[in-house]
């Protein structure tokens, strides 16, 4: 509705005054570019629930046989393979048929509670996500959509002393804890990737200006009790945009992922 004052006046600009044209075409596109690349999040009202429940179940339930794959991971099974050795206590492994490649991390975590290791990993509290991860830049839920899901927007810092633009994320997030308290699971997918019918009815957010917003195609957090320690799987599946190449992006991703895993080791070691 805004664009018939820009076009006059400009035109007033333009044609009544030796202003040059193109300072006048710089704002115009400067002022729409900034007004409409930030989407304020909306609340998710009640009856919105029933309406997309049937797809957002799907959806969820989609991330949760992804979940099974990775609780069953082994490096013996045909469609895993191992790429890194045991580095401190944590070992990784690497799907073969999923692009972009899906790295899963497992390691034991010094406690008994697997809630308390989730807890840390699925925040949304910047002071603990900093605990284990030094590039988150920004931290939020968005909103709830249910009593076990949410809308998570997250912005990581700048990289290569600023030459690669900070990236940021927005996901469903959805955790699952066993009634014995001996498993939680928590998945996260990237709301572009959901089906429509499911995230046009969840609050969301758009990209920040001078950000490249990532996909997070799949990541899990999945904490299981064994005996006095907790067994700890992170597997991540990501897009992180932009013209990088590749090779890098997953060459970085698998790096940060390991690194990731031994500072929370740290955070639980005795």
């Amino acid at each position: 509705e805004l664009w018939p004052s820009y076009l006059t006046l400009f035109y007033k600009l333009t044609a009544h005054s030796s202003t040059n044209i193109d300072a006048p075409i710089i704002i115009i596109f400067a002022y729409s570019r900034s007004s409409c690349s930030v989407r304020e999040p909306r609340t998710c009202r009640p009856s919105d629930s029933a309406r997309m429940g049937g797809q957002l179940d799907s959806e969820i339930q989609s991330l949760l046989h992804l979940a099974d794959e990775c609780k069953n991971a082994h490096v013996d099974h045909p469609d895993w393979k191992r790429v890194d050795g045991d580095d401190e206590g944590v070992s990784t492994l690497l799907h073969r048929r999923y692009s972009p490649p899906l790295f899963l991390c497992s390691t034991k975590i010094d406690t008994e509670s697997p809630s308390a290791v989730v807890d840390m990993l699925g925040t949304t509290d910047m002071n603990v996500r900093r605990l284990w991860d030094d590039q988150i830049d920004e931290l939020c839920s968005v909103g709830p959509v249910d009593n076990a899901t949410e809308v998570v927007y997250s912005r990581m810092k700048k990289a290569l002393g600023g030459i690669v633009s900070p990236r940021d994320f927005c996901t469903l997030a959805h955790r699952i804890d066993d009634q014995d308290g001996k498993a939680v699971t928590h998945v996260n997918r990237a709301m572009e990737l959901l089906h429509p019918e499911a995230s046009s009815r969840i609050p969301q957010r758009a990209t920040e200006p001078g950000c490249v917003r990532g996909l997070t195609h799949f990541t899990i957090f999945h904490a299981e009790q064994d005996d006095k320690q907790v067994n700890l799987l992170y597997g991540v599946q990501v897009s992180l945009g932009g013209m990088l190449p590749s090779s890098v992006v997953q060459s970085g991703v698998r790096a940060a992922v390991r690194d990731q895993m031994k500072r929370v080791r740290a955070q639980f070691a005795r």
